[in-house]
C-alpha cells in the first residue's frame, strides 16, 4: 500500500501545488532513500517550479536507483534541455525510448532536444558538456 505522505504529494502536484508536493516528497526520501518514484515524482515538481539543477539531481537518482523506469529518463531529459545540456538531453530521451518507445513524452522531448542542440553553435554546445 503507498504511504499516506505519497498520496498527500500526488494530490498536491494535481492541483499543481508544488511547494506543499516537495515538501511530502523530501520527506518521504528522507524515511524512503531508496524510493525511486518519490525522486521521479519530485524531480517533475522542480521542473514545473523553474528548480532545474534539483530536478536533475533527483532525475539522475531516479535513473540509478532505477535504470528501467522510463518516465525518470524522461525527466532526466527535461531537466538537461531546462539546463542548457543538449547532448545530454537527447541521450537521456534516447534512452527513456529505449524503455517505452510508445512514449509521446519523450518522442517530442527528444525532438525539442534536437531543435535545440541543432540551433545551438558547435562551439557552445561542446562547452556546455563540459559543464
Amino acid at each position: 500500500m503507498q504511504d499516506e505522505r505519497l498520496l498527500r504529494a500526488t494530490r498536491a502536484m494535481k492541483l499543481k501545488d508544488y511547494d506543499t508536493a516537495m515538501k511530502l516528497l523530501s520527506q518521504e526520501a528522507a524515511d524512503k532513500p531508496d524510493g525511486f518514484i518519490v525522486f521521479d515524482l519530485r524531480a517533475a515538481c522542480c521542473l514545473h517550479s523553474g528548480k532545474h539543477e534539483q530536478a536533475l539531481d533527483d532525475a539522475m537518482q531516479c535513473t540509478k536507483l532505477n535504470p528501467e523506469w522510463a518516465r525518470g529518463w524522461a525527466r532526466l531529459g527535461a531537466a538537461q534541455l531546462c539546463m542548457g545540456h543538449m547532448r545530454a538531453s537527447v541521450s537521456a530521451y534516447r534512452q527513456g525510448l529505449e524503455l517505452d518507445p510508445a512514449s509521446s513524452e519523450m518522442q517530442l522531448g527528444l525532438k525539442m532536444a534536437q531543435q535545440a542542440q541543432a540551433a545551438v553553435p558547435q562551439d557552445r554546445r561542446k562547452a556546455m558538456h563540459h559543464i
